[in-house]
């Protein structure tokens, strides 16, 4: 079996560094990577996060036997939630706060 190996340049590679929180927390094992590129400081401090559903109505279309049922025409997203554990400096906190008032 071959492996393939993937290069990145070494430049991504610096500022993927440069944008992580110094004070991390390794007791806590329930942590997983969910990357924003909005908010780099929340990559490593997430715990918890939902798949939001699509909901696609639909339109009934008459029939003197039976309404048939068609696909509608609009997709209603839910909700995308993410829960993190903020840091001691609270930097990744504020990174979304500030993303939220502007």
């Amino acid at each position: 079996m071959a492996s393939t190996r993937i290069r990145q340049p070494k430049d991504l590679n610096k500022k993927a560094l440069n944008n992580q929180i110094q004070n991390r927390n390794y007791l806590a094992p329930t942590g997983f990577q969910f990357n924003v590129s909005r908010a780099p400081k929340v990559t490593y401090f997430g715990n918890q996060v939902n798949i939001p559903s699509l909901t696609l109505g639909i339109a009934n279309q008459p029939s003197y036997l039976k309404d048939i049922p068609r696909p509608g025409e609009k997709i209603d997203f839910e909700d995308l939630t993410l829960t993190f554990l903020v840091d001691e400096d609270l930097t990744n906190y504020m990174e979304i706060q500030n993303w939220k008032e502007e």
